[in-house]
């Protein structure tokens, strides 16, 4: 028996009554059966819901199949995630962000970290800001996050200028028609570079509502570009 915890992002069916769950644990996207789970009298049923964290055990299977589960029990089920629809709908796009792109990431302690973290402050204050901090901190998982630090484009001290185009913050020498311009941008590094367990609510107390949809559109448009992903 292997123990383990996980937050479950997609459910399949498989067979008859039997699920394909898929879970992100700290070691990375594992995939499992849940026997008989489909059936709802079944003990299985009601911890193999997508958008569930859970404790949980399998065994290796000996035949070239998926392992499978054996037992499990909720930790959360994000009932007031689930009870909004508005943030149901955003994290239902981050779970499927998640499955895309965990294969792409390394530091899968971090990243589940990062899911568990964003889910747990959803469900617990709704404030959408979260969700622009997952979004911004998976595309420094994958490699292709924002320069910060100096003009994206020629290296010099930027200024509260972004460019999609050119990957990051640019300096004014460097700022185009089209690019952002805008106070809202150094919120948007501050999301960027905070650590996970320095942020609290108070963060966002005094930002802004036209910040969030100002930021989300600079993260749309830095998705379609370079991960091909409209959001």
């Amino acid at each position: 028996m292997i123990k383990n915890e996980g937050i479950i992002i997609k459910v399949n069916k498989y067979k008859e009554y039997d699920k394909i769950i898929y879970l992100v644990t700290s070691n990375g996207l594992l995939t499992l059966i849940a026997k008989s789970s489909f059936n709802y009298k079944s003990k299985n049923f009601s911890y193999t819901q997508e958008l569930s964290k859970i404790n949980f055990e399998y065994i290796k299977s000996n035949k070239k199949s998926f392992d499978i589960l054996t037992v499990g029990k909720s930790v959360d089920l994000y009932l007031n995630i689930k009870s909004n629809y508005e943030i149901l709908y955003e994290v239902s796009l981050i779970l499927d962000l998640s499955y895309k792109s965990i294969e792409h990431i390394s530091m899968y302690n971090y990243f589940y970290e990062l899911l568990d973290f964003t889910l747990n402050n959803l469900n617990t204050t709704y404030n959408k800001f979260y969700l622009l901090i997952f979004k911004l901190k998976l595309l420094y998982l994958l490699g292709i996050g924002p320069v910060i630090n100096e003009c994206s484009n020629c290296g010099d001290k930027p200024s509260n200028l972004f460019s999609v185009e050119s990957g990051g913050f640019v300096c004014s020498k460097c700022y185009k028609d089209g690019d952002y311009s805008s106070d809202y941008l150094s919120i948007l590094k501050v999301l960027y570079l905070i650590h996970l367990d320095k942020i609290t609510p108070e963060l966002f107390k005094d930002i802004p509502s036209e910040c969030y949809d100002f930021i989300n559109n600079i993260i749309k448009d830095y998705y379609n570009k370079y991960l091909n992903i409209k959001l």
